[in-house]
């Protein structure tokens, strides 16, 4: 089970932690810091009850589900545990065998029927600055306003009828929904779409509730796709790797560099180890700001390192102040000038990068 996996890496976190059954997890409560008296009582309890994971502390009573202490203890983790969760949560039909869906964090590709005709769409350039996509591009996410032409926009009437139709998920819950998206296109033919990927516009006064839906990413029949097609990345075609270039884990997060990829999901850094000796050494990784937390990037970063590619890691000042560089941009002001150079001046390969992520982990 997923929750397992992310309940043990909170063991950083959680003084006194202890696997007590397959199911049950105890620690000190970080909420209330559990007994004054005795530093040995460890009366927080994560625990599974009717398949799902609940968090309970017998010293100050407080009861929460697994998403919401997840989301109190360690916010990163929460992030990777809400992509991981989303289309698991919500499956997609197995009906037809037109397309596929492809899960953000995981790679598990399941069926869907589905056309680009079938989603009624509308580019976002063709619509007025006071429309609530360019609201949420330009004023909540603040991406460069030349880069607009990458996407396009799905009211929640066309998404409702296309979900109602191809999707068991439950279509009351996205009935008002509103959602920005941009498509895959094959590295062979700049022209044909592979795939695309949906995501939720959150307003800027919205309330987050719940895990609630956040992201589809969507695939057409992979069995007419070439190898280097069914990454399904963020600019691919597009991309110039005979000189240096830069690969993103979101794809906000690309907008603000020249030459930039994004991988909607760590997982698929493996194409990257595929590439040749020279275009190895063109690549830069900025992943996001978690290394420290997660064990999955550090050791990504670890290899990636090894095999020539090269990384961002921000400098000391900075490292708690951003969880990634759209957020540098929507909530500290950055320029996209501020974030190429923020980038290109702290770029680390080889041994040095490796020692340079150690050092950072001891701080």
């Amino acid at each position: 089970m997923v929750e397992n996996e992310f309940i043990k890496q909170l063991q950083p976190y959680l003084l006194g932690f202890e696997q007590k059954s397959k199911d049950l997890f105890i620690f000190r409560c970080p909420f209330c810091g559990d007994s004054k008296k005795s530093k040995k009582k460890k009366r927080g309890n994560l625990y599974k009850n009717g398949g799902k994971f609940f968090y309970h502390c017998f010293n100050c009573n407080k009861n929460t589900t697994f998403y919401s202490f997840l989301k109190d203890i360690n916010y990163n983790l929460w992030l990777e545990y809400r992509k991981q969760v989303l289309t698991d949560n919500f499956c997609l039909t197995k009906k037809d065998d037109i397309g596929n869906v492809l899960t953000k964090s995981d790679n598990k590709v399941k069926k869907i029927s589905t056309a680009p005709e079938i989603l009624n769409t509308l580019q976002i350039k063709t619509l007025p600055f006071s429309h609530i996509a360019n609201q949420y591009l330009l004023v909540n996410r603040k991406i460069p306003k030349e880069t607009l032409t990458k996407f396009f926009y799905v009211s929640p009437e066309s998404f409702y009828t296309f979900s109602k139709e191809h999707l068991n998920i439950p279509t009351s819950e996205i009935a008002t929904y509103y959602w920005v998206g941009w498509y895959f296109y094959s590295v062979f033919d700049k022209d044909k779409i592979i795939g695309f990927q949906l995501r939720k516009i959150e307003q800027l006064n919205e309330t987050k509730i719940g895990g609630g839906l956040r992201y589809f990413i969507f695939k057409y029949n992979s069995n007419s796709l070439k190898n280097e097609d069914n990454n399904l990345i963020f600019n691919y075609s597009n991309c110039n790797f005979s000189k240096r270039f830069y690969v993103y884990e979101g794809v906000f997060d690309s907008l603000y560099t020249k030459n930039s990829i994004a991988l909607t999901g760590i997982s698929k850094y493996l194409f990257l180890l595929d590439l040749s000796e020279e275009k190895r050494k063109n690549c830069v990784i900025v992943f996001d700001n978690d290394f420290k937390y997660n064990k999955e990037v550090s050791k990504i970063l670890l290899k990636v390192l090894s095999k020539g590619m090269s990384v961002f890691i921000a400098p000391p000042h900075l490292e708690k102040e951003f969880k990634d560089i759209n957020e540098l941009v929507a909530k500290q002001g950055y320029t996209s000038e501020d974030i190429q150079h923020l980038i290109d001046g702290n770029i680390y390969s080889g041994l040095k990068g490796r020692l340079e992520l150690q050092n950072r982990k001891k701080l």
